[in-house]
């Protein structure tokens, strides 16, 4: 009797035991299942976006467990991309899941056309998704600059101004780099390049200091792919009076026939060798033929920024040297003329 109660106490054991040790082995096999059957899908909608510092496409993760279920809500979701930029202004974005197991991230693209590949883990799963920008198409690039005519004296200078927009006039969301050179001249930084950035409104500003060569001035600027040009003149800064003349023919040799023609250039400096203002007075003489005027004198003004003046001389039919004088002020220089016979 005292046996056959201690064989039915033993079983009772040994299957409680069984029961016990096969409900834990089963519990750690649903949990590997579970893990192993989660999925996080990636999609993008647009995949093609203009590059034009606007445009954007919505990057949708839905992350869900092995039952299809969504996963639970406030699930840590992280995105990163390798081209444009999220909504926060940077190349990375955390979030968090919703009721529906879904996460979003904006990412616009930049200036820069190329493949963006965006890469999303959550979950301990990893899935990307890759998008394409395109050239910008009808955004635009304006230069300008103010004022256009700058005294060449080393402090003077222009406010050049570069807009960027996109194809709409929008400005880019994200701030866009900007070049600007030029061939004369130098930028605030003493430099004949400057890089600096646009503002919210897609303006960028660069200011060009003359220096004390006059000339034609072209400044460049580039950015998102696109490039304009601005045309400005530098001229000699309160020129002084003539103090130095430069003669120069087209022919040093005419025949005399009453036709042949020679071309006086004459070129004005003043003391510090700018060329003298436009307008300045110079009179031309000879002492053989004539010149345009059918007189052996001509009275003219320089013409342009240069300090230039000329004038034209005929010959007659006498053959002979014709000497030139050219007078500004206190100023002369000589220059001579063959008139030959046939």
């Amino acid at each position: 009797m005292n046996r056959s109660l201690l064989s039915a106490k033993a079983v009772l054991f040994v299957l409680i035991a069984l029961i016990f040790c096969s409900g834990c082995g089963g519990s750690s096999s649903g949990l590997n299942d579970n893990q192993g059957g989660s999925t996080l899908t990636l999609t993008a909608n647009p995949t093609t976006v203009k590059a034009d510092g606007v445009s954007f496409s919505t990057i949708t993760a839905v992350l869900t467990d092995n039952t299809g279920k969504p996963a639970a809500q406030g699930t840590q979701i992280n995105f990163t991309t390798t081209l444009g930029f999220f909504a926060n202004n940077s190349i990375q974005f955390q979030t968090v899941t919703d009721a529906n197991g879904t996460a979003v991230a904006v990412l616009y693209a930049g200036t820069a056309a190329g493949n963006a590949q965006v890469q999303c883990s959550g979950g301990g799963l990893v899935s990307y998704v890759l998008l394409s920008f395109t050239s910008q198409g009808g955004a635009t690039l304006k230069l300008s600059a103010v004022p256009t005519t700058v005294n060449a004296d080393g402090i003077s200078f222009s406010t050049i101004t570069a807009v960027l927009t996109d194809s709409t006039g929008i400005a880019p969301k994200q701030p866009t780099s900007v070049q600007f050179t030029t061939n004369l001249g130098t930028f605030a930084n003493g430099s004949s390049t400057f890089t600096t950035q646009t503002d919210a409104t897609g303006t960028a500003v660069a200011v060009l200091y003359a220096g004390k060569t006059s000339g034609d001035v072209t400044v460049q600027c580039s950015a998102g792919g696109l490039a304009a040009y601005t045309y400005l003149k530098f001229i000699g800064s309160t020129p002084g009076p003539t103090a130095s003349i430069t003669l120069s023919v087209s022919n040093s040799s005419i025949i005399a026939d009453g036709i042949s023609s020679s071309v006086i250039t004459a070129v004005l400096l003043d003391q510090a060798g700018i060329p003298v203002a436009i307008g300045t007075a110079a009179t031309f003489t000879t002492n053989l033929a004539v010149f345009s005027n059918n007189k052996n004198a001509y009275a003219t003004t320089t013409i342009d920024e240069n300090g230039t003046a000329t004038a034209t001389l005929i010959a007659g039919l006498t053959p002979g040297t014709a000497t030139i004088t050219c007078t500004s002020g206190s100023v002369s220089a000589i220059i001579k003329i063959e008139i030959k016979s046939f």
